[in-house]
């Protein structure tokens, strides 16, 4: 995930994506690890279709975000942002 990152960043917009992607990842993959499961911190992908119905192209069978179109996310105007304690 990080091994191409400065080939792959060349603007603000490209780093945020990046960030967010990985965060997808990471959650994607601790959702299903046992002791990874805080309630508070529920590992759902970001944005979700509550919060930017337009960000997203297609759901899997739980209603997750398989393909999402990056040029409609912005992330100022993303409804609900978690703000964190």
């Amino acid at each position: 995930m990080t091994l191409n990152a400065e080939n792959e960043i060349n603007s603000y917009k490209q780093c945020v994506l990046y960030l967010w992607r990985s965060h997808n990842i990471v959650n994607k993959r601790l959702r299903y690890e046992n002791d990874s499961n805080d309630p508070n911190w529920p590992k759902i992908p970001f944005p979700n279709q509550q919060q930017c119905n337009k960000c997203i192209e297609k759901l899997d069978e739980n209603d997750d975000a398989l393909e999402y179109n990056e040029n409609e996310i912005n992330f100022i105007s993303i409804k609900e942002v978690p703000h964190f304690p």
